[in-house]
């Protein structure tokens, strides 16, 4: 079995590169939108290579990228939490933290629980509050600003 990057990553990021051309642009013109499948192209032909030579194997289930859809949540949820911890410093009520945690994990080199680790690391450290520093030895090890629980989305792609 080669080393090939798969289809069901392929097209969502077509679709996002895309996009992201026509909202950059703000065009729908046709000579517009051929420039932009055009780059959208080029720039998925470079990844695939590069991921190929580099020998990432990032294939993910579609129920591993089903655990994401709380992302929104999480991002709208911890950028508040920033902003009262940041207005609670500033104001002298309470210093921001730094936490330090590691939450089991398990991980291993086979396709789908390296993709989960790379799922795990991204979606998380989307969210303003919380930073994937690594996965080693069966651990995801985090750093947080305000000590709190980990989300939901962890447990999810632990069990997938």
């Amino acid at each position: 079995m080669g080393k090939q990057t798969g289809s069901f990553v392929i097209v969502p990021a077509a679709v996002v590169t895309m996009g992201g051309w026509v909202l950059f642009t703000g065009s729908g013109s046709l000579h517009e939108l051929i420039f932009g499948a055009a780059f959208t192209a080029l720039t998925l032909a470079i990844t695939a290579l590069a991921w190929r030579d580099m020998g990432i194997l990032f294939k993910p289930s579609v129920r591993q990228v089903f655990c994401l859809w709380r992302i929104p949540w999480y991002v709208l949820h911890d950028s508040v939490e920033v902003s009262l911890i940041l207005a609670k410093d500033v104001f002298g009520v309470r210093e921001a933290g730094s936490h330090f945690r590691a939450a089991a994990f398990p991980s291993d080199t086979e396709k789908h629980d390296i993709s989960r680790a790379v799922l795990a690391t991204t979606g998380t450290t989307m969210t303003p509050s919380t930073i994937v520093l690594g996965v080693k030895d069966d651990l995801l090890l985090l750093h947080q600003l305000q000590r709190s629980p980990l989300p939901r989305m962890i447990a999810d792609l632990r069990e997938h």
